[in-house]
């Protein structure tokens, strides 16, 4: 979905529509996605990096 969004067809969706997946499922994860990819771009041009754990894991 990431590298070709255009290549997700309707008979992708009609699959997960298959498998049990809902219009509001299949939507919810796009806008997480993008969501994710969004604020990781952001994050990049920022220079924002993830704090240090306090255990230093």
């Amino acid at each position: 979905m990431l590298t070709e969004p255009g290549s997700i067809t309707d008979a992708d969706v009609e699959e997960l529509r298959h498998h049990g997946w809902s219009d509001r499922v299949v939507a919810d994860v796009v806008g997480l996605v993008a969501l994710n990819q969004l604020t990781g771009a952001f994050n990049l041009v920022a220079g924002l990096e993830p704090a240090a754990s306090p255990t230093g894991a």
